[in-house]
C-alpha cells in the first residue's frame, strides 16, 4: 500500500471519529454555511467513503445502494482489517436457528428490492448532506436516553435473537426512537457492545422512515464504533439486505401487525469467533472479533431487548414502539416475540431469569410489561413502549 493511500485512510477514520463524537454527544446542526475549502474537503471524503460501484440501485425511498466488489468494501479500510479475508458464512449456526425462516412474516419488505450481482454487496451511498449533518453542527445539546426493556444478566452467552414488531413512530428531527437487541461485555471505558434492530432517527439515517440500524463499540464509544456503516468495521456479505435500508410494512394500531426476526451471535470457529448479524432468513454480515477487546475473547454478560428513545435533555422524549403503553395489549402496544439466548453450547433457549426495566424518571411515558412464555410460534414475548413526553 502506498503511503498516500494509508494517509487517506487515516483521514477517513479521523473524520468518522469526529462524526461519531457529534452523534454520541448530541450536537444539533443550525444550518452552518460551509467554506469553499470545507466543501472541497467533503468531496474528497465522499470519494474515499463511496467505493467504485459495479452497479448502482436507486430505491423508491431515494436511497442509492452501490454494488461494490465484496473484497473492496468500506469495512476493509479499517486498519485492523487490512489483510482480512472475507468469510461468506459462519462455520456453524446456533441450534434452533436456520436461514430458512418460517416464523417471520413473509410480507416484510425492504427498500432494496433487487439484489446486487454475484461477488458484490450493497452499500448505502453516503451523501454530502450526511457529512454536513456532522460538520455543520454548532450548538451542543446534551442528550438524554430512556429505555423500556427485558434485561438478562445471569451468566455468559453467545448472542440473542428476537422478533421485533415493526412500527413507524412520529419522531422530531433531533430525536430517535429505536427497538433493538443489545449484547455487551465489560464496564466503564472497557464496554464492548453490539446493538441491532430497527428505528427512526433522522440525525443518523436522514429521514423519518423505519430502517435497519446497528451500532458497535470496543471502548464505550470513546474512540471506536459508529452507527451502521458510518465507519469501517462491519463486513457485508449479503447481496440483498443492507444496513440502513427501509423496513416495511408498518404495523397499524388495532389492525395488521408485522415483525422481523433479528439475531446476533458469535461464530464458534476456534480463535476467531466473528459476531454475525442475521435479519429474517438472511445472514447480512459480521463484525470481526479483532475489532473488539472483551467481546473478542469472552462471551456476552448482559443482553437486553426493548426500546430506546433519545433526544435533547431540555425537550420531551419521542414516542416509543407504537406510541402506546403495554397495558393496551395485542395489536395496540408494540411487542418483542421469540426472545432467545444463544447459550455456550450454541443452542437457542429462553432466558431462564430476567427482569423488566424502565428508567425510574420515565415510567409515566414508557413501560415494559406482559412478559410471558406463550409457546410456538410466539415463544417468550413482552410488550413495551409509550407516548413519550418525559
Amino acid at each position: 500500500m502506498h503511503v498516500s493511500m494509508a494517509l487517506k485512510q487515516v483521514m477517513v477514520l479521523v473524520f468518522v471519529a469526529t462524526f461519531l463524537v457529534f452523534m454520541v454527544y448530541g450536537v444539533e446542526g443550525r444550518g452552518r454555511i460551509l467554506s469553499r475549502e470545507e466543501d472541497l474537503d467533503l468531496e474528497k471524503q465522499l470519494k474515499l467513503l463511496n467505493k467504485p460501484a459495479i452497479k448502482s440501485i436507486q430505491t423508491e425511498y431515494g436511497d442509492i445502494f452501490d454494488c461494490v466488489d465484496i473484497n473492496k468494501q468500506p469495512a476493509l479500510d479499517h486498519p485492523l482489517l487490512k489483510n482480512h479475508k472475507i468469510q461468506i458464512r459462519p462455520t456453524s449456526l446456533p441450534k434452533g436457528w436456520t436461514d430458512k425462516d418460517s416464523t417471520i412474516s413473509t410480507t416484510i419488505q425492504f427498500g432494496l428490492k433487487e439484489g446486487c450481482p454475484m461477488g458484490t454487496v450493497p452499500i448505502r451511498r453516503t451523501r454530502k448532506e450526511d457529512l454536513i449533518r456532522a460538520i455543520s453542527l454548532s450548538d451542543s445539546t446534551p442528550l438524554k436516553y430512556h429505555h423500556s426493556r427485558v434485561i438478562y444478566e445471569n451468566g455468559e452467552v453467545l448472542g440473542a435473537q428476537a422478533g421485533i414488531n415493526i412500527w413507524n413512530p412520529s419522531v422530531d428531527k433531533n430525536k430517535g426512537s429505536l427497538s433493538k437487541v443489545y449484547v455487551r461485555n465489560g464496564d466503564g471505558a472497557l464496554v464492548n457492545s453490539i446493538e441491532v434492530g430497527t428505528g427512526v432517527y433522522s440525525d443518523i439515517l436522514g429521514d423519518n422512515k423505519t430502517r435497519i440500524i446497528t451500532r458497535w463499540t470496543a471502548d464505550n464509544f470513546q474512540k471506536t464504533g459508529c452507527y451502521n456503516s458510518l465507519c469501517p468495521g462491519f463486513v457485508q456479505v449479503s447481496p440483498k439486505i443492507s444496513l440502513g435500508d427501509v423496513v416495511k410494512p408498518y404495523s397499524t394500531y388495532n389492525w395488521a401487525q408485522y415483525h422481523m426476526r433479528i439475531i446476533v451471535f458469535k461464530d464458534q470457529k476456534i480463535g476467531q469467533g466473528y459476531w454475525w448479524l442475521g435479519v429474517g432468513d438472511t445472514l447480512v454480515g459480521y463484525w470481526p472479533n479483532y475489532l473488539f477487546t472483551t467481546l473478542s475473547t469472552k462471551e456476552v454478560t448482559t443482553i437486553w431487548w426493548g426500546g430506546e428513545v433519545v433526544g435533547p435533555q431540555n425537550e420531551p422524549g419521542p414516542p416509543m414502539g407504537s406510541g402506546h403503553l403495554p397495558m393496551e395489549g395485542p395489536r395496540k402496544a408494540a411487542y418483542f416475540r421469540e426472545l432467545k439466548l444463544v447459550n455456550v453450547k450454541f443452542f437457542l433457549e429462553d432466558p431462564d431469569q430476567y427482569k423488566l426495566s424502565t428508567d425510574s424518571d420515565a415510567v409515566m411515558c414508557y413501560q415494559a410489561d406482559g412478559a410471558a412464555r406463550l409457546g410456538p410460534p410466539w415463544e417468550f414475548t413482552f410488550y413495551y413502549g409509550g407516548p413519550g413526553g418525559c
